[in-house]
């Protein structure tokens, strides 16, 4: 709710400055082209909508100001943040992910839903990438709430052996089932159509870790053979 809070503050004086921007200009270039032989009668007409215009502007501003120092402050850190070494998780997750990954067969296939999918070595493996669960899926799609049996069958039959996973309640991002649980976005889609799919996914997978073969456990993911 946080986020979608800040998302709007921000967007909102954007919208306002570009809006009152947009319509002042709009009105005094039709006020010049209509009163343009009558010089005097442009300035006592139109002096006082703009200064109507310019004080709403300025209250805008005002109204808004934390936002934009906001916005201002984000837009000005990009370089350093692209320029800054560093890297978005600390270096025990790609060991992590890859310990794991080394417990594979070179070049088997591997379906991964893990919060840094890019710290994977995919020259080593053909990875499958759970970025958006429910989003897209190889035909005939996967299977949703039909139980792990239909989604272990389903993989199967792509020529998936090896399930890579983080635990949903280890998760940091977009696979944490709280985000899903008691994140109360306002978005119409977000709990009706987006996630009963990804907890669909992640309860399948939590069965799956006790039905198949844990081959190998991190301190947030396990590496699952299917049967």
């Amino acid at each position: 709710m946080h986020l979608d809070v800040m998302r709007i503050s921000l967007s909102i004086p954007i919208a306002v400055t570009l809006f009152l921007a947009t319509y002042l200009c709009n009105y005094l270039c039709e006020e010049v082209y209509k009163q343009k032989e009558d010089e005097r009668g442009l300035v006592e007409k139109s002096s006082s909508k703009q200064f109507l215009l310019l004080n709403i502007f300025l209250i805008s501003l005002v109204y808004f100001q934390p936002a934009l120092s906001l916005t201002s402050s984000s837009i000005a850190s990009i370089y350093s943040q692209i320029t800054s070494p560093g890297s978005f998780l600390p270096p025990e997750y790609k060991k992590e992910y890859r310990d794991l990954q080394d417990l594979t067969p070179h070049a088997t296939n591997i379906l991964v839903a893990v919060d840094a999918p890019y710290l994977l070595d995919y020259k080593r493996n053909r990875i499958y990438n759970i970025d958006c669960v429910g989003g897209a899926s190889p035909p005939p799609g996967i299977p949703f709430f039909q139980g792990p049996e239909k989604l272990k069958q389903y993989l199967k039959n792509l020529g998936i052996n090896y399930i890579l996973a983080v635990d949903s309640d280890k998760a940091i991002s977009y696979l944490t089932r709280k985000n899903w649980t008691e994140n109360k976005r306002t978005e119409w889609y977000w709990s009706k159509i987006w996630a009963p799919p990804v907890l669909d996914f992640m309860d399948n997978f939590q069965k799956l870790a006790v039905s198949e073969e844990v081959v190998g456990r991190g301190p947030r993911c396990k590496l699952i053979k299917l049967k």
